[in-house]
C-alpha cells in the first residue's frame, strides 16, 4: 500500500512540474517578450546600414543573441567590403527573424528555460515563391536574460500538442532588458529586392549579366 502511495505520490509531483515548466508565456509578460525579439530582428537588420569592424557587429548583436547563434549569423550573412564588414539584401538570407505580425496570431511557449516564439505565416503571390507554413524562433535563458538561440522552419514537436496544431508538414525566471533602442522594421521594397550570389559577393541584378564569367 505505501508504496503505491509513493507511485501515486511522485507522479502527481510529476505532472505539477510538466505544467509549470510547458505553459504560455502570459507569465513572461508577452509583449515584453515581442518587443524583445522584435528588438532583436530591428539589430539583424541595421547590419546593412553601414559598414562597421567585426567588434561594432559582436556589440550590436551580443544583448538578444547567444554566442553560438551570432557565430552562424555572422558566418552566413556578414561580408567583408573596402570599408569593413557588413550584410546585404537577401530573401533567402538563413539565421534572420521571421517577420512576425506580432499579434495574437503570434504564439509564445514557455517550455523550462526556453522561449518559443511561432507563427503560421500564409504568403501572398509575389516575385519570390514562399511555401505557407509555420516558422519561429527559440529563446534560451542566458544569466537571467531570454537570447535567440535558433531560428525555426518547423513547428517543434514538443510544441505541437500545447498549440493544438494538427497539421505542420508544409513547412525546424527570465527577463528582458530594459531600454530596447527600436529601429525601423525591414521596408516591402527591402524585402522584395533580388540580389544573387556569386562567388560570396552579392551582386545586384542589373550587374548580374556583366559580372558572372
Amino acid at each position: 500500500m505505501k508504496t503505491k502511495m509513493k507511485k501515486v505520490t511522485v507522479l502527481m509531483i510529476a505532472a505539477v512540474f510538466f505544467v509549470l515548466n510547458m505553459q504560455p508565456a502570459g507569465a513572461l509578460d508577452k509583449g515584453s517578450l515581442l518587443d524583445r525579439v522584435q528588438t532583436a530582428f530591428d539589430k539583424q537588420v541595421s547590419l546593412s546600414e553601414k559598414p562597421r569592424t567585426m567588434e561594432e557587429i559582436n556589440a550590436i548583436l551580443d544583448s538578444h543573441f547567444t554566442d553560438q547563434f551570432k557565430e552562424k549569423f555572422v558566418l552566413e550573412n556578414v561580408i567583408e567590403t573596402e570599408e569593413g564588414f557588413q550584410t546585404f539584401g537577401s530573401d533567402f538570407a538563413p539565421f534572420y527573424i521571421p517577420n512576425f505580425s506580432y499579434s495574437d496570431e503570434t504564439k509564445a511557449v514557455k517550455k523550462g528555460d526556453s522561449v518559443f516564439l511561432i507563427e503560421y505565416f500564409r504568403y501572398e503571390e509575389g516575385p519570390v515563391y514562399f511555401e505557407d507554413g509555420y516558422q519561429g524562433v527559440k529563446l534560451t535563458n542566458v544569466d537571467g536574460v531570454l537570447k535567440i538561440e535558433d531560428i525555426l522552419y518547423t513547428m517543434p514537436e514538443e510544441l505541437k500538442n500545447e498549440l493544438n496544431v494538427e497539421d505542420t508538414s508544409s513547412v525546424s525566471d527570465m527577463k528582458s532588458e530594459t531600454d530596447e533602442k527600436k529601429t525601423a522594421p525591414l521596408s516591402a521594397q527591402y524585402m522584395n529586392k533580388q540580389y544573387h550570389i556569386f562567388s560570396g559577393y552579392f551582386l545586384d541584378n542589373e550587374q548580374v549579366d556583366l559580372n558572372l564569367i
